[in-house]
């Protein structure tokens, strides 16, 4: 089979497609055969555990956080297809039921409010007749208007919220990158049609989830205290291959939801044979839609096209409204683009657009303009709370050095050098100790993790009540 025109990974593609169809109907039609094959796939699952990794079904999750992708918190507002959004909605209820914290990062928060304010830019470049994998097409479909994204956007952190997503402000994504940016090349290199920005908020989680776990490597996820929960199929084959992680033995930063769904399920958590199943399911389902690129590249001509005067917003309307369109561009792709904007196609539709006599009564640079500034106030506001804090906790730090250095000068002038040699040996022992137990024991040495937890937890809290006092005060919440 010749790779033209995706010829064996289109074909592969469409058996995935056909088996994951077979296996709705069956859910839906013969509960009894969809049991049977539930069994098959599961025997399946768990050879392949066994016969790689031990495990433990006993061991309990401890102090575990899971940070989610900003495509997987997209699905719980319910901004995607139906299957995506109820395998997300599953597997996060499923999540918290066995005690697992559900979290964003702070710039995960930024990336989500940048995504929804392109939707202000693409409003007229979506249509609900023509349905396009694009979450702009699902909020066009749900008759959100510019003025509703406006609301969505002031009011996006109590939104959060209302899902039960804790915002974690303790990590800022520049420093994060200054950090890795070895890890940021070759994620370029990895995955070369991603934008910049998003390799980045890609990267920091990564890494700030590294951060998050215990110093030694973690080999169990139940004891790795953080993961990165991400549609993205790519990224965690990259945070295995980039880290080690198979070599070593130890669990990725990222898990695809897929992953984590089956990690539940062989814990054996309540309810998590389904919420496996579909989010199986939901990685290989694709309802007949135009692609996210072809659209996009549609869209870039349209604008070329409006910018140079050739077309008028009416137009463009009246062009993503017609069912032709879609047939186009679902037939022939990039090809149809050019027939679509063709001077004789552009002509006819003009026609038709001077006939009805459309009018746009929406005042689309001012909306933007506002969504600018309203997003450009609140990074702001996150990254000076955050900068501040920052520094009071270092300069705390400071403070405490100074006064155990004067302590134990003091200490020295007063009972001697030897009594305080005597107290430096006890510690030393402590720490020895200490260290003692973490070798025979496979465990780290606490004391560090907890120092460190202890700042992040209490810094992060500064921080955003920092971040709501000010927002009052510039009256930024909804």
């Amino acid at each position: 089979m010749e790779r033209a025109n995706g010829g064996p990974v289109k074909f592969y593609s469409q058996i995935q497609q056909d088996i994951t169809s077979f296996f709705r109907e069956a859910e839906r039609a013969s509960p009894e055969d969809y049991k049977r094959l539930k069994i098959f796939i599961y025997g399946k699952i768990v050879s392949d555990a066994f016969l790689n990794r031990p495990i433990d079904r006993s061991e309990k999750i401890e102090d575990f956080s899971i940070y989610l992708d900003t495509h997987v918190v997209f699905s719980l507002m319910g901004y995607h297809e139906d299957s995506y959004n109820t395998s997300a909605k599953e597997l996060t209820e499923l999540a918290k039921g066995v005690g697992a914290t559900l979290k964003i990062f702070s710039f995960t928060l930024e990336e989500l409010r940048f995504k929804l304010k392109g939707y202000l830019n693409d409003y007229g470049f979506y249509s609900s007749y023509i349905p396009v994998r694009s979450i702009y097409y699902i909020l066009k479909k749900k008759g959100v208007t510019k003025l509703d994204m406006m609301s969505i956007l002031e009011s996006l952190e109590e939104k959060v919220s209302a899902l039960g997503i804790t915002i974690d402000y303790s990590f800022i994504k520049d420093d994060l990158i200054d950090d890795g940016s070895d890890v940021l090349s070759q994620l370029m290199l990895y995955r070369p049609d991603s934008s910049v920005p998003l390799l980045k908020h890609d990267v920091a989680s990564l890494l700030a989830i590294r951060k998050l776990r215990p110093s030694s490597g973690v080999y169990s996820w139940r004891k790795s205290r953080a993961i990165f929960l991400t549609s993205d199929s790519i990224l965690t084959p990259f945070d295995l291959k980039y880290f080690s992680h198979t070599e070593n033995r130890t669990f990725p930063e990222a898990v695809s939801q897929g992953d984590m769904a089956s990690l539940f399920w062989l814990q054996g958590a309540t309810n998590s044979d389904n919420v496996f199943l579909h989010n199986l399911f939901a990685s290989h389902t694709r309802t007949a839609v135009i692609g996210t690129g072809l659209w996009e590249h549609f869209v870039e001509e349209l604008k070329k096209g409006r910018e140079s005067g050739r077309l008028l917003q009416a137009d463009i309307d009246h062009i993503i409204s017609l069912s032709e369109t879609e047939v186009i561009l679902r037939e022939k792709k990039e090809g149809g683009i050019q027939e679509i904007l063709s001077d004789e196609n552009i002509s006819k539709i003009k026609k038709v657009a001077e006939q009805k006599n459309r009018v746009i009564v929406e005042n689309e640079s001012l909306i933007s303009s506002q969504a600018d500034k309203f997003i450009a106030v609140n990074n702001a506001i996150i990254e000076e709370s955050q900068k501040f804090w920052s520094k009071v906790f270092n300069w705390v730090g400071y403070f405490v050095i100074l006064i155990a250095v004067t302590l134990l000068g003091w200490s020295v002038w007063e009972f001697g050098i030897s009594a305080i040699a005597n107290v430096i040996q006890i510690c030393s022992m402590i720490v020895l100790l200490g260290l003692a137990v973490a070798y025979f024991t496979k465990k780290p040495f606490i004391l560090t993790n907890w120092i460190i937890n202890l700042r992040l937890r209490y810094e992060g809290g500064f921080i955003a009540e920092s971040i709501q006092r000010k927002k009052e005060k510039y009256r930024l919440n909804s």
